[in-house]
């Protein structure tokens, strides 16, 4: 007996099983994957603009704080630096993560849009190219991984602002490179340090971290662009299927699943059809979609 594949619906009452082609079968795993696929791109991302948000967040919260407290401590001005360097090296590991695993991984959609990760390495060595914020931010993640923590120095800053109602008083905590601290053997690579050092002896982080995010985002977004009209077409492989495996059911649908039996009717794969794959990767899209001019944007809490 040759190979056989099917679709089950599993549901109140025992339905008899659909009968696909060695072709259906493969086709629908093949939309399955491509849409894990795409998924796992867009996880990734989030991931790491989950630790910019929080890297931002601790910033405000700190600089509450520095409202409330004007006398630091040492050991609290320590404190500060320690969670902002916790919230900066989270951000320079998934920001690692997102560009090494989506290299891999992105090779799988080549089938769909030939010369994909050739445009992708292309996006990523512009970026470095001709960002300096990209360009010192993968300089800091090696230091970081390498030789000492980033950030070496935090600037306590108050100011005076003149509004309609009158004075009021703006408080924040910026972080800083200091150069000199990050000299030496093993150190910053020497070219990004010479660019920095242009500035003075410390250098603003926030800039950096705030291009370098941007960076990221118009690579993600471009990528996304070119895998634009695929995706609906995925699903659709994968709704039809699920549609052919319920029909005429009105029962209560607890899952649908392809199985593929070897010539002595062996089961020798299971895989599980849903649709909430791509909602979730719609959700993502959806979330984090405004990425433009990020270093030229703020939050503020007034």
């Amino acid at each position: 007996m040759p190979a056989q594949y099917s679709l089950k619906c599993l549901s109140q009452e025992p339905r008899r099983a659909v009968a696909l082609t060695q072709d259906e079968f493969d086709n629908i795993r093949s939309a399955k994957k491509l849409l894990l696929q795409l998924l796992s791109f867009e996880d990734k991302f989030d991931i790491l603009l989950e630790n910019y948000i929080e890297f931002e967040q601790e910033l405000l919260l700190l600089s509450t704080r520095r409202m409330l407290s004007p006398n630091i401590s040492y050991s609290e001005g320590q404190g500060f630096r320690h969670l902002l360097n916790r919230r900066l090296i989270n951000l320079l590991s998934s920001a690692r993560l997102y560009v090494d695993q989506t290299k891999h991984d992105i090779g799988g959609f080549e089938q769909c849009v030939p010369g994909l990760k050739n445009a992708l390495d292309a996006l990523f060595s512009n970026e470095y190219d001709n960002k300096l914020p990209y360009r010192s931010m993968e300089a800091l993640r090696n230091f970081t991984q390498h030789r000492d923590l980033p950030i070496q120095g935090i600037k306590f800053c108050s100011s005076r602002e003149q509004f309609d109602t009158g004075t009021e008083y703006s408080f924040r905590v910026a972080p800083h490179l200091v150069l000199q601290e990050l000299e030496g053997d093993g150190g910053l690579k020497r070219s990004v340090l010479d660019e920095l050092k242009v500035r003075g002896a410390n250098y603003p982080l926030l800039p950096l971290v705030r291009g370098y995010i941007e960076s990221m985002g118009l690579i993600h977004v471009s990528v996304r662009a070119n895998l634009a009209p695929w995706p609906d077409s995925w699903n659709e492989v994968i709704e039809r299927a699920m549609a052919l495996a319920t029909e005429g059911t009105t029962e209560t649908i607890f899952g649908v699943y392809m199985i593929s039996f070897d010539q002595d009717t062996h089961e020798t794969e299971r895989i599980a059809l849903f649709k909430e794959l791509y909602q979730r990767v719609k959700e993502l899209q959806e979330k984090n979609s405004v990425l433009g001019s990020l270093s030229k944007r703020f939050v503020s809490s007034r």
